[in-house]
């Protein structure tokens, strides 16, 4: 959806970059983490919807198996879909949860364009983890229940869909003070059922219950960046109460699940990855090096990138 931009280099010179000017310092810079200059402006190409809102298709399925079965079809089927999972669910209900398939609504939407001012808050954090092993099993429980067996369609919001945490102010806050971390990864479709097995018992091997745990498929649309995250597969999201080093122990451990099946982690918002499983996750990272502002760095880059290189 980026047609140009116009990249502002320490060295004083603006360059505009497209697919077709300029285009390997294009590539360098969508999904570049800012490493490549000062973005002065973008176009973008955006897609007409009828209605911000969407419909949305709401199926429960039992375990992992049924979800695999699914998400094929809604793909084809719909604009959007993405799934919750009961991460602590074992046995023969492993991986169960909640598929959610949305196509944006008609005209005649009744809902108003601009949302209402948040209603519920968490004003402080609490001294201990409220979001445990123990609460986490009811609140996953009644999560599911709640839903009807089949599936349900109904017109809803669209902050209801694409923003659903923003409906809690402070939301984080139930993490305890030490907030939370989270790991997302992406791994080739040919083997994810096996994967997303392994990296939801991994999380609970390890006494970590996710709070917030998605699955969702990408598109086969070939990326356009040289470090972008999205590519063909499945991508899964868990969010863990920070416990320290129990905790970057399992992400380190996720890490290597993901890198094993032939998958990447994402960068963003990360202060733990490895080199190792960063140059793994992105081989195209010598390309970016060779691009990158030599005023412009990270603490990210330097801690992965730039210690390949030096090593």
């Amino acid at each position: 959806h980026v047609r140009r931009l116009t990249l502002l280099r320490s060295a004083g010179e603006r360059m505009v970059c497209s697919p077709e000017e300029n285009a390997e310092l294009f590539a360098a810079t969508i999904g570049g983490m800012g490493l490549t200059g000062l973005i002065l402006d973008v176009e973008l190409r955006l897609m007409k919807v009828p209605s911000p809102h969407v419909q949305r298709h709401t199926i429960r399925f039992e375990n992992l198996d049924q979800y695999f079965t699914l998400v094929d079809r809604a793909g084809e089927e719909h604009e959007y879909v993405a799934a919750w999972v009961d991460q602590l669910a074992t046995g023969r209900r492993t991986g169960r949860g909640v598929l959610w398939a949305a196509d944006h609504a008609d005209g005649a939407c009744e809902f108003p364009d601009i949302p209402k001012r948040l209603k519920l808050s968490v004003p402080f954090s609490p001294p201990v983890n409220l979001l445990n092993s123990v609460t986490l099993r009811a609140w996953n429980e009644y999560r599911f229940r709640k839903q009807s067996p089949g599936e349900t369609v109904s017109t809803v919001k669209w902050t209801t869909y694409f923003h659903p945490l923003d409906g809690i102010n402070g939301w984080n806050r139930l993490y305890g003070r030490r907030g939370l971390c989270q790991h997302q990864s992406v791994y080739p479709a040919a083997n994810a059922p096996e994967t997303t097995a392994r990296l939801l018992e991994t999380a609970r091997r390890m006494g970590h219950a996710s709070v917030q745990t998605r699955l969702q498929r990408f598109g086969d649309v070939a990326a356009s960046g040289l470090l972008s995250f999205p590519r063909p597969g499945f991508s899964l999201t868990l969010d863990f109460a920070d416990h320290g080093e129990t905790t970057i122990k399992l992400l380190d451990a996720l890490d290597r699940i993901v890198v094993e099946a032939g998958g990447a982690i994402s960068p963003c918002g990360d202060f733990r990855m490895s080199p190792e499983a960063f140059d793994a996750s992105f081989p195209s990272w010598r390309r970016l090096e060779a691009l990158r502002d030599p005023a412009m760095a990270s603490n990210f880059w330097r801690r992965t990138a730039l210690a390949l290189r030096a090593g």
